[in-house]
């Protein structure tokens, strides 16, 4: 028997089959992790929070002028080409490593 032979009654009882299998798995794995769920309630709550914060902070940034956004971006990339670094091309300097150096900085 393949599946363009089923006749529709077996094809909803082979529906219903695949759809149970996937609601007790799920049961059964919200059933495993219900108790951990229950002992980091606050992690979710950090987490939570974290998402605020993040959505406050590019709420704000957002609204802040181009020309501000600008001078930060040139500020930390000079400051990643400068220094101990001034050997390095400007243009070969990548994204994360701008970031890596500027919190070297502080």
């Amino acid at each position: 028997m393949t599946w363009t032979t089923l006749n529709p009654m077996e094809m909803n009882l082979f529906i219903a089959l695949i759809c149970s299998m996937f609601l007790a798995a799920f049961a059964f794995a919200f059933w495993i992790n219900y108790e951990l769920a229950i002992r980091c309630w606050f992690l979710n709550l950090a987490w939570a929070l974290r998402l605020r914060l993040e959505r406050l902070q590019l709420w704000f940034v957002y609204r802040l002028p181009r020309w501000v956004i600008r001078w930060a971006v040139v500020r930390a990339t000079l400051h990643a080409t400068s220094g101990k670094w001034s050997n390095e091309v400007v243009s070969s300097v990548t994204a994360t490593t701008v970031m890596d150096r500027w919190e070297e900085r502080s």
